[in-house]
């Protein structure tokens, strides 16, 4: 699998500062109170892509909830580790859609766009089925995916300056096939040291989309939100959705 088709390189380049320079930029208090209201004290819960643990560690602290976080990147688990030393989270290095855990959770989450990184629709699809798998009869599934600008794209690209800085220029280029519903991505950073690539491939997915694909995983949506406060959804911005299992469906 080339670079093109994985998050891996990109992880492994964005590590060392993913919580000041990309992490910082989402709500992590009200993703954090949405997940507690899913549960109580003492549930298991399984993050996919738990990366240095920006969801994981606030939510486990006096929580009393027994977490696990899954992470194909080992650079993004050890920064995690560094910040966990007394080892809240469970982690475990392994590609969320295969990894197979000897237990089943109340509580499944995967955000931050997280699925977007799996590099087509079958692998997402074999993605939700894993979740599955691993959730409890009366578990949840919440999934957090970003709606995509379309708008934003001239002739399917873009390319636009992020940040202008005296010490520090990054550039965004992003190619667009609406057909296969992917991004291809470049960010080039012009820092003092010298310049750097970071690249990153992604295919989003529409909510209905999601829906059939966890349908086909034997799961129902029960909610849907624009927002980690509950805000409606409209059709732009953050899309969360929820999942359980459905017996119909089985």
């Amino acid at each position: 699998m080339s670079e093109w088709s994985s998050s891996a390189q990109y992880l492994r380049n964005e590590a060392g500062h993913y919580d000041d320079e990309i992490g910082a930029g989402w709500p992590t208090e009200p993703t954090v109170r949405f997940l507690r209201d899913l549960v109580g004290a003492g549930s298991r819960v399984l993050e996919f892509g738990v990366g240095t643990g920006r969801i994981a560690l606030p939510l486990g602290s006096g929580s009393g909830l027994k977490l696990t976080g899954v992470d194909n990147s080992a650079d993004m688990l050890a920064v995690l580790g560094t910040k966990d030393p007394a080892g809240l989270i469970q982690t475990r290095h392994a590609d969320m859609v295969d990894v197979q855990l000897d237990e089943r959770f109340d509580l499944v989450y995967c955000v931050f766009n997280t699925i977007y990184s799996l590099p087509d629709q079958d692998t997402q699809v074999a993605f939700l089925r894993n979740a599955a798998r691993h959730l409890a009869d009366d578990g949840r599934l919440v999934l957090e995916t970003q709606m995509i600008g379309l708008s934003d794209f001239v002739n399917n690209k873009i390319i636009a300056p992020t940040q202008i800085r005296p010490d520090r220029t990054e550039l965004v280029m992003i190619l667009h096939d609406p057909a296969e519903q992917t991004l291809v991505r470049q960010t080039v950073n012009f820092r003092a040291d010298g310049v750097h690539l970071a690249p990153l491939r992604m295919r989003y997915v529409w909510p209905a989309e999601l829906d059939l694909m966890a349908r086909l995983a034997g799961l129902g949506r029960t909610g849907r939100f624009g927002g980690w406060s509950r805000e409606p959804f409209t059709g732009t911005g953050v899309c969360i959705s929820i999942y359980q299992h459905r017996s119909d469906l089985q």
